[in-house]
């Protein structure tokens, strides 16, 4: 690691061992999921919440029972003043993990 990443904190990406990555369809359609999980946050970061929501629906088809995923939809939901929605998300974010408080 050169000295710039180590002042950045940066952390080196490192590719999987090629027998993990060659015909393993469980790594593929994680690494596919969490590339929605992933855009879909990046759309609500740039206020394009259409686009994001669509992701996180893509998301939580796979990972239907993350509730960060619901809390950001949720989140985009409200922003685009589909308030009725919001809530949904957010009960079932509830639902899912009881301890997330920021919701009240």
């Amino acid at each position: 690691m050169n000295n710039e990443a180590k002042k950045c904190n940066i952390i080196p990406f490192r590719r999987p061992d090629k027998r993990v990555r060659s015909g393993n369809s469980i790594y593929q359609n994680n690494l596919k999921t969490q590339n929605h999980f992933t855009n879909a946050y990046a759309f609500l970061e740039m206020e394009l919440h259409e686009k994001s929501i669509d992701s996180f629906d893509e998301y939580l088809q796979v990972n239907h029972r993350d509730s960060e995923a619901y809390d950001h939809k949720g989140y985009a939901m409200a922003k685009l003043e589909k308030y009725q929605e919001a809530i949904e998300c957010y009960d079932k974010a509830i639902e899912i993990d009881p301890q997330l408080n920021h919701f009240y």
